[in-house]
């Protein structure tokens, strides 16, 4: 069952700005939009929604007389609100908070600000049995030293959810409040968490989880080998390094179970384009003013008669990264024309925005230590025109980003053999 979002408010920008992140915490949403009081009321009367953002200054009708005819409304009495408000109207929130309001967002909306309060409409959703909880990788960390700490959950924190305990009583009381899907031991510093032996500690654990809930319990030592007497007590082994790609590479081949370097580019940029070309995309298209509309469409081989791509060459050229805009052309020059102050032709309007993209991609694979400094980034473009490019010949698409205006931004992994 998709839950729906209503959002009422006059300015264009802001609607489109807060659908896009509603979208992107609730990729299954349905948002309406409304751009005012008038047209609001009638869109919870025949919407139904979940969840209602309201802005306070608006023609025709205001936000406070908007929101009292809401509760008129024997059955949206109690319904979600949240007002979007300036600064200077702080004083008008107090009559709000009579109506009865969830919250209030200052305008222009903060990413960090919206995404907070949409973290409270998730949990009061899914406690009303609307959302369907979230199933995410979460990993308990067991040992005392809090640099190695501090490492592992930097770098596997884009992952899963990571806890850290330092005694086993902190372990067996974090594994209680939930129930993680991996716990990691770790074996140099397990003596301080009050157990001399890391296979008790894996006992313990193991013991305390539901009949039903597999636990899988891996032992972070040097070698990032088990040894046979550890065998039947531990899943596998990691290597316990400080050093963020080395301790990655062995995580990843293990708990994450993607063993080659094409698996573990493609989670990588998978990962990314969930977390951050998001942002990239918005805030490229923010600085143009131009709100792009963009939804996340099924992945599958498509050929354009132009498009824009770049390529990102790993070593050896076992992998490519590609990453591409495709539309068709009159599209393109349409977007182009509306983008203004970047130029005439549409390798201006697309390389910017490539750019941002292939500059992350090399910041993450480097990061991890996949590429590093032998990372090519080549581009394909042409600096005065645009030529097709054919995308059935790409073998794999990860991603397809559809923007405003029938624009598609690809991004793909392509092995090399």
């Amino acid at each position: 069952m998709s839950i729906k979002i209503l959002i009422i408010e006059d300015e264009q920008i802001i609607r489109s700005l807060l659908a896009r992140m509603i979208i992107k915490k609730f990729p299954s949403c349905i948002v309406i939009e409304a751009e005012n009081g008038a047209k609001g009321l009638k869109a919870v009367d025949a919407e139904n929604p979940d969840v209602v953002f309201l802005d306070v200054n608006m023609p025709m009708m205001n936000g406070v007389e908007t929101l009292s005819l809401i509760r008129k409304i024997p059955r949206f009495k109690n319904i979600p609100v949240f007002i979007m408000t300036s600064v200077s109207e702080r004083d008008v929130v107090v009559r709000f908070m009579q109506l009865g309001i969830k919250g209030y967002i200052l305008k222009p909306p903060e990413k960090s600000v919206v995404y907070a309060q949409l973290d409270k409409i998730a949990d009061d959703l899914r406690r009303a049995g609307k959302l369907a909880a979230v199933h995410k990788r979460s990993v308990l960390l067991v040992g005392s030293d809090e640099t190695f700490a501090a490492v592992f959950a930097d770098t596997f924190s884009p992952f899963a959810e990571i806890r850290v305990a330092d005694t086993v009583q902190d372990a067996l009381r974090l594994f209680t409040e939930k129930v993680p899907t991996d716990v990691c031991i770790s074996e140099t510093d397990s003596a301080n968490t009050g157990e001399s032996d890391e296979r008790i500690i894996a006992g313990k654990l193991k013991n305390a989880a539901p009949s039903k809930k597999k636990i899988k319990t891996y032992l972070l030592n040097q070698s990032g080998v088990l040894r046979q007497e550890e065998a039947r007590f531990f899943t596998g082994a990691v290597k316990r390094s400080l050093r963020p790609p080395e301790l990655f590479d062995s995580g990843i081949r293990t708990i994450f179970e993607q063993r080659n370097i094409y698996e573990k580019i493609q989670f990588l940029v998978d990962n990314l384009s969930e977390r951050q070309f998001d942002d990239i995309i918005d805030d490229f298209f923010e600085n143009l003013s131009m709100p792009a509309k963009i939804t996340d469409i099924e992945p599958k081989l498509v050929r354009y008669e132009a498009a824009a791509a770049a390529l990102l060459a790993l070593p050896d050229n076992e992998v490519k990264i590609a990453v591409s805009l495709g539309g068709d052309k009159s599209k393109f020059e349409e977007i182009t024309r509306q983008a203004g102050g970047t130029g005439n032709s549409i390798a201006d309007f697309c390389n910017p925005l490539l750019s941002k993209i292939q500059g992350e991609i090399s910041c993450l694979l480097e990061k991890y230590g996949v590429g590093s400094d032998k990372t090519e980034v080549i581009n394909l473009n042409d600096t005065d025109s645009i030529s097709p490019v054919r995308y059935d010949t790409i073998p794999e698409i990860l991603k397809i980003i559809e923007l405003d205006g029938g624009i598609k931004l690809h991004f793909s992994v392509v092995v090399y053999q």
